[in-house]
C-alpha cells in the first residue's frame, strides 16, 4: 500500500517541479512585485521552488556574538537537482524574512526520491520576529528569540 503513496507523491513533486521551473523561465513578468529571489534571475539553469518536510532555527554563540542557522530538510523528487535556501530581498526589515527552498535541476532529470538537508547562516537575514520558509506545498514561520541583539 505504501508503494502507490510513494508514486503519487513523486509525480506531484514533478510536476510541482516543472510549473516552477515553466515559472522560472518565463521571467520577471511571472514574479511576484518585489520579490526577485536569485533562482528567478537565473538564465543558465532550470530552477524552481520545491517542498521541505522540516525547518529549524538552531542559535549558538560563536566569539561572544550569536549566530543563527537555518536547517531544511525534505525530499528531492529528481536526480542531480541541488537545492539551495534563498532570502528574498527587502527594501526594509520585515516581520519574517522569506526564504525559498530552491532546486536548479539539468535539463533531463530522472525521476528519484533523495533526502536532502540544507544550512544557511541567516544571522543578517532576520526579520523583526523571525523567518518564513517557503516552499512549493507550504510556509513556515519560524519565530526567532534574539536576545541582547
Amino acid at each position: 500500500m505504501k508503494r502507490p503513496s510513494n508514486l503519487v507523491r513523486t509525480l506531484a513533486a514533478v510536476s510541482v517541479i516543472a510549473s516552477s521551473l515553466v515559472l522560472a523561465q518565463a521571467g520577471p513578468a511571472a514574479a511576484a512585485p518585489g520579490s526577485r529571489s536569485a533562482a528567478q534571475e537565473s538564465d543558465s539553469k532550470n530552477c524552481g521552488i520545491i517542498g521541505f518536510d522540516k525547518a529549524t532555527v538552531v542559535t549558538e554563540t560563536v566569539a561572544g556574538a550569536k549566530k543563527y542557522t537555518l536547517v531544511v530538510s525534505g525530499v528531492n523528487p529528481i536526480a542531480g537537482v541541488s537545492v539551495s535556501l534563498e532570502p528574498l530581498v527587502y527594501v526594509r526589515q520585515p516581520e519574517f524574512w522569506g526564504i525559498e527552498v530552491t532546486a536548479c535541476a539539468p535539463v533531463i532529470g530522472l525521476p528519484v526520491m533523495t533526502p536532502y538537508t540544507e544550512k544557511l547562516d541567516v544571522t543578517h537575514a532576520l526579520g523583526t520576529k523571525g523567518v518564513e520558509v517557503i516552499g512549493a506545498f507550504s510556509t513556515e514561520k519560524i519565530p526567532v528569540r534574539r536576545d541582547g541583539l
